[in-house]
């Protein structure tokens, strides 16, 4: 009976994470600013979601949910090591994670409510161990190096100084 109020009690989870996934897709081509890797991260969490939800891998739902995260935390971590990382997408890297860790600790812990009869969860299944977690998983992607110079918003450093040059000449050559 635990087993299912569990599962009620945080069902809303996976349908974020979908959600939160969909988002992050349509920021980064909304913003112009598609990294393939990033949207890679975000379809390989998408597809994890769909395999568990659909029931394709009921018994290994924990470890097909820990992989996505791998995949996700990967994916975000090459495109950090060949392009900087841009610091609000951490924020969207971090929720993704943290949604993803709470779902493994929600598969994992009915797993564990099956088979113990009314002991007490393990610690690594406790909803506050997921924040550590999270943390350092998204401090792996930053050690690709510094934010990318080329992820400005707006024209660069030396669009501008262009954009001036051209101003300089038209003014001259006309007046």
């Amino acid at each position: 009976m635990e087993t299912q109020n569990n599962s009620r009690k945080h069902r809303w989870i996976p349908t974020a994470f979908i959600i939160w996934n969909l988002f992050d897709i349509a920021v980064h081509v909304g913003i112009d600013l598609v990294e393939p890797l990033r949207i890679a991260g975000n379809i390989a969490g998408l597809v994890g979601a769909v395999i568990v939800l659909a029931g394709m891998a009921r018994a290994y739902a924990p470890y097909v949910l820990g992989l996505t995260a791998l995949l996700v935390v990967g994916f975000n971590l090459w495109e950090s090591f060949l392009h900087g990382f841009f610091w609000p997408s951490l924020i969207f890297i971090s929720v993704s994670v943290f949604l993803l860790v709470r779902w493994i600790q929600v598969e994992w812990s009915k797993a564990n409510l099956a088979e113990s009869d009314g002991a007490a969860l393990p610690i690594y299944l406790r909803g506050w161990v997921a924040t550590p977690v999270t943390l350092v998983l998204v401090w792996m992607t930053t050690l690709g190096g510094p934010t990318s110079a080329s992820l400005v918003f707006g024209p660069t450093e030396a669009e501008s100084c262009q954009q001036l040059v051209d101003i300089v000449v038209s003014v001259s050559v006309c007046g």
